[in-house]
């Protein structure tokens, strides 16, 4: 490799000094060219990060909308459930109030029944005593 470099250099005409100039400035260019590849690779390594943290971002958002959608549901559900078991509540105490006017009236239906029945029972009674009496007045003046 050496003797072919010497070779050139004898073609060309190129003394040393210059050649290590040359050589020197490749070098350079080569040391250029590969902070340029590390600079671009930073570059883009970076803007990978920033793409994964935007869609990170993104993701976290997506979810905390999600999850604040799922609250207000939840939320509403809880508001109907109380609907629904005040309206319950409501419908069981008509119901109930009901069932007692429905239970008083029905008492004081009973209760006049059973008046009608003692009212009924003290005529008969009284009309036993009467013909009991007529029957004995009767039989005495019989007598």
């Amino acid at each position: 490799m050496v003797l072919v470099q010497q070779q050139l250099r004898k073609l060309f005409s190129v003394n040393d000094e210059e050649y290590a100039h040359r050589a020197e400035k490749k070098k350079e260019k080569r040391l250029l060219a590969k902070r340029s590849n590390d600079e671009i690779r930073r570059l883009e390594q970076e803007k990978k990060e920033k793409e994964r943290e935007k869609r990170r971002l993104k993701r976290d958002e997506e979810k905390k909308r999600k999850e604040e959608l799922e609250h207000q549901k939840r939320q509403q559900m809880q508001k109907k459930e109380m609907k629904i078991q005040r309206e319950a509540a409501k419908k069981q105490e008509l119901e109930n109030k009901a069932a007692e006017k429905t239970k008083k009236e029905q008492e004081v239906v009973n209760k006049e029944k059973a008046n009608a029945m003692n009212v009924e029972k003290l005529n008969e009674s009284e009309q036993r005593v009467t013909k009991v009496t007529v029957s004995v007045v009767y039989v005495r003046r019989l007598t």
